[in-house]
C-alpha cells in the first residue's frame, strides 16, 4: 500500500478553489443563455442554426477545473517511495583538563597562567571538526564544569567562568582530576577515541597522578600534558586584598615561588599510549596547531547518528497531467468554425515554467517549516510524525535549543521518559532565553516526577531520587523565571508528594527490619536444629557400634527415637514460621525458596531417621541424620548468603536518612513560636494546594486529553 506524503501541506486549500470555477462556469453558461434569449427572439433563435456548441463548452470547462485540481496538488509536493537516509556526526572526544589552583596565577606568562590557558583552549575549539568536548577544572579537588557536548558555546562560557575560587579547596590534585575525568566524563562503552588535554604547571601534592594516568591508558585514553611556567627560577604568585593592595603569597612567613614540574608531567603522558607532552613553559601555547596535528588527524567514532525518511518526490506526475490537459482544452472548440482557444495559455504557460523547474532538485525544506510541521502533527496527537520532522530539522540546525526542546514534547508524549529528559537537557544547556531555558528545566522536572510516578510501585527509593530530582529542576526554573507559576505550584505538590513518600519508605523500612529480625530468628533456630541433628547422628553411631545391646541400648535408642521426633518437630515449626513470613499471593525471594526446598529435604531425611530408629537400625538412621544435617545448613547458608550490606553501604544508608531529617531539624532548634507560624503557613499552603488541585482536575485531564501545547518559538 502505498502512503501518500505532502511536503506543503497548506497548498492543499488550493482545491477550495475548484469547486468555485465550477460555479463560476455555470454562472457564465447561464448568462450566456439569459443574453441570447434577449437578442433573439424565441421563435427564431430555433431556425438559427448556431456555430456555438455548448457540449464542448462543457468539455473544456471540465478540462480546466481538472486541470487546475492537479496543479494544486502538484504545489502540495506529493511523494512516496520513502527511502531511509542515515546522517553520521563523527569525532573524538576531549575532555580538557584546566588547572585552577592559585598557582596559576603566576605572571610568568600574560596576563597569568590561566588566562593564557584559557585563550589557548578557546584557538583549539574553534578548530574542532565535529568532537564533542567536557571541563573538568581542579585544584585540590576536581570538578565536571561541562559534560562531553556538542554546544560549544554553552562550553565556552563554563570556561570563561573558571578561577581559583570555581573549586572548593586550594593544592593541586592531578591524579584527581585525571580521575574525575575518566569516572564522570567518560563512558567504558568505547575503549579508543578518547583524548585529555592537561594544561597545569604540574605541581602535584600527592595524588598520585601517574598512577591515574595508568588506569587511563588501560581505558583506551590518551593524554596530551601541556607545562606551563618557569621551569627554573619560577615566579612568585599574586594576591590582592580586600583594599585592592597587591602583594604575594606567603606561607609560613615566606613568600611561594611557583615553578614548572616538567618531570611529573612527562611520566603521566609515558603511561598513555601515544601520550604527549608540550614544554610551553613561558613561551606561546598554539593548541590549535596542537588540535591539527595531534587529533584532527586521528580515527574518528560515530558521534551522532540520525536515520530519516525521505520521500521521493513526484509533483511532476500532477503537473504534466495537468499540461496535458489544458493542450486537450486548447484542442477542443467551443464553436464550430473558430480559431482554437487563447484563453488558457497563460495557465500552460505557468504549468510548462513549473515542470521545467522540477527537472531540478526538489526544494529542501528549512528547519523552520519542518518544526511548524512538527507542531501541528504534535497538536493532531501524532507525536511519531512530530518526532520524525523535528529530527529532520535537527539536520540543518543541530544545536538549536528549539527543536531539541520540541523533540522533547513530542517523547514525553508518547511517555518516553528517558528521551524527553535527554532532549530537555539539551534545550536547557544550549539555550540562551532565560525564557525558554526556564521551559526546559520546568519539563525536566515534569519530565522527572512522571518517572517517580512509575517507579513507585516497584522502587520506592528509586521513586525518590526522581522525586529530589523534579525538586532541583523546578527550583532551576524558577530561578530562571521567577514568574512561572506552574513552576512553583508543582514544586509544593512534589514536596508534599516527597513528604508522603518518606512516611511510607520509613514504614517499609520498618516492616523490612521486623522481618529481617524475625528471619534472623529462623536462621538461629535452624543452626540450632542443625547442631542437634549432628548429635543425634553421633548418637546413632554410638549406638550401632555398641557391643552390648541390652536393656541399657534399647533404653538409649528410644531417647535418640524421642530426641529425633523433636528435632522433626521443631524443624517443621520453623517451616511454618518462615512460611508465615510472606502472606499469601505475595512473590517469595529466590533465597527463601532454596532454603524451604532444603528444609523440606531434610524433614524428609528426619522421617527417615525415625523409621530407620524404630526399626533399631541406627547406622542408617546416623546416616539419614547427617543428610538432614546438611540440608539445614544449606538452608542457613541460603538465607544468610547476602542478606547482610557492607558497613559502608550501611552507613551511606543511615546517612542519606539523616541528609533527609536534616531539614527537620532545623526546624526543630527554631523558637517555639517561629516553628508555630511556619506549620500553620505549611498546613495552610498545602490545604491551598489541595483545594487547587481538586478545583483544577477536570481542566487538567481535558487538558491532559487534547495533548500537546504548543509554546511560541523564538525564530
Amino acid at each position: 500500500m502505498i502512503t501518500m506524503h505532502f511536503g506543503n501541506v497548506n497548498a492543499l486549500g488550493l482545491l477550495w478553489i475548484a469547486p468555485v470555477l465550477v460555479l463560476l462556469f455555470v454562472w457564465a453558461g447561464i448568462g450566456r443563455r439569459r443574453a441570447l434569449a434577449a437578442f433573439v427572439d424565441s421563435e427564431l433563435l430555433g431556425r438559427i442554426k448556431l456555430t456555438s456548441n455548448p457540449q464542448n463548452r462543457r468539455w473544456k470547462a471540465a478540462l480546466v477545473v481538472a486541470a487546475f485540481a492537479l496543479i494544486a496538488l502538484s504545489l502540495a509536493r506529493p511523494a512516496w517511495n520513502p527511502k531511509p537516509q542515515t546522517v553520521e556526526r563523527r569525532g573524538r572526544d576531549i575532555v580538557f583538563i584546566l588547572d585552577v589552583s592559585r598557582s596559576m596565577l603566576a605572571e610568568d606568562l600574560a596576563p597569568n597562567r590561566l588566562e593564557r590557558a584559557k585563550i589557548a583552549i578557546k584557538d583549539l575549539v574553534d578548530r574542532l571538526e565535529g568532537d564533542r568536548v567536557a571541563l573538568v577544572a581542579f585544584a585540590g579537588t576536581a570538578v565536571l564544569k561541562c559534560p562531553l557536548t556538542l554546544d560549544y558555546g554553552f562550553f565556552e562560557m563554563m570556561l570563561d567562568g573558571l578561577e581559583p575560587s570555581s573549586v572548593s579547596r586550594g593544592g593541586t590534585m592531578i591524579g584527581d582530576a585525571i580521575r574525575k575525568a575518566l569516572d564522570e566524563a567518560y563512558d567504558d562503552q568505547e575503549r579508543k577515541y578518547k583524548d585529555i588535554i592537561l594544561i597545569t604547571d604540574g605541581e602535584d601534592h600527592d595524588s598520585f597522578p601517574v598512577e591515574a594516568a595508568e588506569e587511563a591508558g588501560q581505558r583506551g585514553v590518551r593524554i596530551i600534558a601541556v607545562g606551563l611556567g618557569d621551569e627554573d627560577q619560577g615566579k612568585r604568585i599574586p594576591v590582592t586584598d580586600e583594599r585592592g593592595g597587591r602583594s604575594f603569597l606567603t606561607y609560613q612567613g615566606r613568600e611561594i615561588w611557583s615553578r614548572l614540574d616538567a618531570e611529573t608531567l612527562r611520566k603521566v603522558v609515558n603511561a598513555t599510549p601515544g601520550g604527549r607532552y608540550l614544554n610551553v613553559s613561558t613561551g606561546t601555547i598554539d593548541l590549535g596547531a596542537v588540535y591539527g596535528n595531534l587529533i584532527a588527524g586521528e580515527e574518528k567514532r560515530e558521534i551522532e547518528s540520525l536515520t530519516i525518511k525521505l520521500y521521493e518526490e513526484k509533483f511532476q506526475i500532477f503537473l504534466g497531467f495537468a499540461l496535458l490537459l489544458l493542450v486537450a482544452e486548447m484542442l477542443v472548440s467551443e464553436r464550430r468554425r473558430m480559431n482554437r482557444s487563447k484563453a488558457a495559455l497563460p495557465v500552460i504557460a505557468l504549468a510548462a515554467a513549473l515542470l521545467l523547474l522540477s527537472n531540478g532538485p526538489a526544494a529542501a525544506e528549512s528547519p523552520r517549516s519542518l518544526v511548524k510541521k512538527g507542531n501541528r502533527s504534535l497538536e493532531r496527537g501524532d507525536p511519531d510524525r512530530a518526532i520524525e520532522s523535528y529530527e529532520r530539522a535537527s539536520i540543518d540546525a543541530p544545536e538549536s535549543p528549539v527543536i531539541a526542546l520540541d523533540l522533547g514534547y513530542a517523547h514525553f508524549a508518547k511517555e518516553e521518559w528517558s528521551a524527553a529528559r535527554e532532549y530537555f537537557e539539551k534545550a536547557a544547556l544550549r539555550s540562551r532565553d532565560l525564557g525558554l531555558e526556564a521551559n526546559a528545566w520546568y519539563n525536566l522536572g515534569n519530565t522527572a516526577f512522571r518517572q517517580a510516578q512509575r517507579q513507585e510501585d516497584s522502587d520506592l527509593e528509586k521513586s525518590l531520587e526522581h522525586y529530589e530530582e523534579a525538586v532541583r529542576f523546578y527550583q532551576t526554573a524558577l530561578e530562571k523565571n521567577p514568574e512561572l507559576e506552574d513552576a512553583a505550584f508543582n514544586l509544593e505538590v512534589t514536596r508534599l508528594t516527597i513528604k508522603d513518600l518518606l512516611d511510607r519508605i520509613n514504614k517499609q523500612r520498618e516492616m523490612m527490619e521486623q522481618q529481617r529480625e524475625k528471619m534472623q530468628e529462623v536462621v538461629d533456630s535452624l543452626r540450632s536444629l542443625a547442631k542437634r541433628e549432628d548429635a543425634a547422628s553421633k548418637e546413632s553411631g554410638g549406638l550401632d557400634s555398641a557391643a552390648d545391646r541390652g536393656p541399657g541400648w534399647e533404653e538409649r535408642l528410644e531417647d535418640a527415637s524421642a530426641g529425633q521426633r523433636e528435632i522433626g518437630e521443631g524443624t517443621g515449626a520453623v517451616r511454618e514460621r518462615l512460611e508465615g513470613l510472606f502472606p499469601e499471593g505475595q512473590q517469595r525471594p529466590q533465597p527463601v525458596e532454596q532454603a524451604l526446598s532444603h528444609i523440606d529435604s531434610s524433614l524428609a531425611d528426619q522421617s527417615g531417621a525415625l523409621e530407620e530408629l524404630s526399626r533399631k537400625e541406627p547406622g542408617a538412621a546416623g546416616k539419614d541424620q547427617e543428610r538432614a544435617r546438611d540440608q539445614l545448613e544449606k538452608a542457613v547458608e541460603a538465607l544468610t548468603e547476602g542478606q547482610q550490606p557492607p558497613d559502608n553501604q550501611q552507613q551511606q544508608q543511615q546517612q542519606q536518612g539523616e541528609d533527609r531529617q536534616e531539614g527537620q531539624e532545623e526546624q526543630q532548634e527554631q523558637p517555639p513560636e517561629q516553628q508555630r507560624q511556619e506549620g500553620e503557613r505549611r498546613d495552610e499552603t498545602a490545604r491551598n494546594i489541595i483545594e487547587e488541585e481538586r478545583e483544577n482536575k477536570k481542566r487538567r485531564q481535558e487538558e491532559a486529553a487534547r495533548g500537546y501545547k504548543r509554546v511560541d518559538k523564538d525564530w
